[in-house]
C-alpha cells in the first residue's frame, strides 16, 4: 500500500465517529471470514508510528504494529479508558500484567506524569520491546517494562506461540514438544521486593487464563496497596468466582463486571472490576 494510500485512509478515519470504528471492530470477531480481510487491511492502512487521535491517550505517539488499528484511532475498549482515566490521576502507580504493546502502559504514562509509575509485564521479548518504544516515543522515562510472565512463582516457562507474536499464552504442559520461547516468569510479590517497586494503585491484568495464579503470587502487594483491579477472565469461569469469594471478598473487595453487574459463573470470558471497600459504593 503506497505512503499516499495510508495517508487517505488515515484522514478518513480521523472523521469517522468512533462508535462506528468500534462497530467494526467488533465485527472482525463476529465474522471470522472477513475478520482476517479486515484485520489485514487495517494493518496496512495505520501501522507505523502515528498520534492517536482520540480518547485518554490523544495526542501521544505510538506505533499500533503487532496490536489493533484502532488503537491509534484511540477508540480501543473505550470503558477500560474510563477506567483508567477514573482511578488513575497525578502520581499513581499503576501495573500492567500482559501489557502487549503497550497501549494501556503508554495511556497509563500519560494520565500518572512523571511523579507517578508505570510497570508493564510481557513475556514476549518483540512485544515487550514494542511496549518500551512506544513509552519512549512520548518520553516516558517513568515507564518500565520488565520482560517476564506473571504467575505464583519465580522460575522460566514456555510460552505456547499463537498467531503472531503478540498472541501468545503459557504453556499448562512443559514435558510435550513445542514450539514455544521459553521466558522468564516472575511472582508480583517476589518481583516488588527484589526490585523495592512502588506499590500499586490500580492493576490490570489480561493474561489468556493465568489471572488466578497471577493474583495468588501477589497476595501480600494486595493486602499492602489494596489496589483496584481490572481483570479481562478468559475461560476460568466458576474457577475465578469461587477463588475471588474466597480470597479477596472476605479481605474487604467488591468485585462486579465493568458495567457493574454480579459475576456469572457459567461466562468462559468477561471483564471484572474489583473495588477495595473504602470505594465500594
Amino acid at each position: 500500500m503506497s505512503v499516499f494510500s495510508k495517508q487517505l485512509i488515515w484522514q478518513f478515519s480521523r472523521l469517522l465517529p468512533g462508535a462506528i470504528i468500534r462497530a467494526v471492530g467488533r465485527f472482525q470477531f463476529r465474522c471470522p471470514l472477513l475478520g482476517g480481510v479486515i484485520r489485514r487491511f487495517a494493518s496496512a492502512a495505520l501501522s507505523g508510528e502515528g498520534t492517536i487521535a482520540r480518547g485518554v491517550g490523544a495526542g501521544l505517539r505510538f506505533d499500533p504494529t503487532g496490536g489493533f488499528p484502532d488503537m491509534i484511532m484511540g477508540t480501543t475498549e473505550p470503558e477500560e479508558q474510563t477506567i483508567l482515566n477514573r482511578y488513575l490521576a497525578e502520581g499513581a502507580v499503576f501495573y500492567d500484567i500482559g501489557a502487549n504493546i503497550g497501549f494501556y502502559s503508554t495511556l497509563a504514562g500519560k494520565l500518572v506524569g512523571p511523579t507517578g509509575h508505570v510497570y508493564a509485564f510481557e513475556p514476549h521479548p518483540e512485544t515487550a520491546n514494542r511496549c518500551r518504544s512506544n513509552a519512549l516515543r512520548n518520553r516516558f522515562d517513568h515507564v518500565d517494562v520488565a520482560t517476564a510472565a506473571v504467575s505464583s512463582y519465580d522460575g522460566t516457562i514456555e510460552l505456547a506461540l499463537g498467531d503472531g507474536s503478540t498472541q501468545s499464552t503459557i504453556s499448562q504442559k512443559l514435558g510435550e514438544p513445542n514450539e514455544g520461547l521459553l521466558v522468564r516468569v516472575i511472582s508480583i510479590d517476589q518481583w516488588r521486593k527484589s526490585r523495592q517497586a512502588l506499590l500499586s494503585s490500580l492493576v490490570l491484568i489480561d493474561a489468556e487464563g493465568q489471572e488466578i495464579e497471577i493474583l495468588k503470587g501477589m497476595r501480600e502487594t494486595i493486602t499492602a496497596a489494596m489496589p483496584v483491579f481490572m481483570i479481562e477472565v478468559h475461560w476460568l469461569g466458576i474457577a475465578f468466582v469461587e477463588f475471588v469469594e474466597r480470597e479477596l471478598v472476605p479481605s474487604g473487595y467488591c468485585f462486579t463486571t465493568y458495567d457493574g453487574a454480579l459475576l456469572k459463573r457459567e461466562v468462559c470470558r468477561y471483564h471484572v472490576l474489583g473495588i477495595p471497600g473504602s470505594l465500594c459504593s
